[in-house]
C-alpha cells in the first residue's frame, strides 16, 4: 500500500465499534467513525468510547467528528491525550479546552469526561475519578478561580498541587509566591 493510499484509508469505519457492543468492551477508543446506528448499542452495552480531540487538532482531520451526538444520545464519553507520534500532548487541560470548542461539550462535561469516564474506561471508576469518600485521593488543583475557567483560560494548565493516593507527590506553590 503505498503512503497516498494508507493516508486515505488511515481514518475510516471498520465496525470496530459495532463488535465492541457485541463483546460489551468496557471501552473503545478513536471514535470518530462510529455510525449513529452504532449509538444506542454501544450506549446498552455500557461501552465507554474514548475520544481524543487533540489528535483531531493536531491532524487536521478532514471529517469534524459530532462527539456532541453522541453524548447527546446518552453514551459515556471519555476524553484522553493519545500520546502519540501524530500528537505528542500531555496536557489534560488543553483536551478539555478543545472538547469544549471542537466537541461543544459545557467545561462540566468536558471535565467529568476526563476524569471519572476516563476512569470508568480503565474499569476503575469506583475507585479513582472523583472526589468521593472511600475512593483514592488523586487530585490535581489548578490556578483556576471557578471550574469554568479550565476550559476557557487557555494555556494555563499546569497543576499547582499534585496528590496521589492523598500524599503530595508535586507542589509547585512555594516556587509561585
Amino acid at each position: 500500500m503505498s503512503k497516498t493510499q494508507n493516508r486515505a484509508t488511515r481514518y475510516t469505519h471498520i465496525g470496530g465499534s459495532t463488535l465492541a457492543a457485541e463483546l460489551k468492551a468496557v471501552s473503545a477508543d478513536h471514535m470518530n467513525f462510529t455510525a449513529p446506528e452504532e449509538y444506542a448499542a454501544l450506549r446498552e452495552a455500557g461501552v465507554v468510547c474514548v475520544v481524543m480531540p487533540a489528535l483531531d487538532f493536531a491532524v487536521g482531520h478532514a471529517r469534524p467528528f459530532d462527539a456532541r451526538a453522541m453524548m447527546d444520545a446518552g453514551m459515556t464519553l471519555a476524553l484522553a491525550t493519545d500520546m502519540c507520534p501524530g500528537c505528542w500532548l500531555e496536557s489534560m487541560p488543553f483536551v478539555v479546552q478543545l472538547a469544549c470548542r471542537l466537541y461543544k461539550f459545557s467545561p462540566a462535561e468536558a471535565i467529568r469526561a476526563g476524569t471519572l469516564h476516563a476512569a470508568r474506561a480503565l474499569k476503575r471508576g469506583d475507585r479513582i475519578g472523583s472526589l468521593e469518600v472511600g475512593k483514592q485521593a488523586d487530585i490535581a488543583v489548578f490556578p483556576y478561580e471557578r471550574y469554568e475557567d479550565m476550559a476557557y483560560r487557555l494555556g494555563r494548565g499546569r497543576a499547582r498541587l499534585v496528590m496521589k493516593a492523598g500524599q503530595v507527590v508535586f507542589d509547585d506553590r512555594e516556587r509561585a509566591r
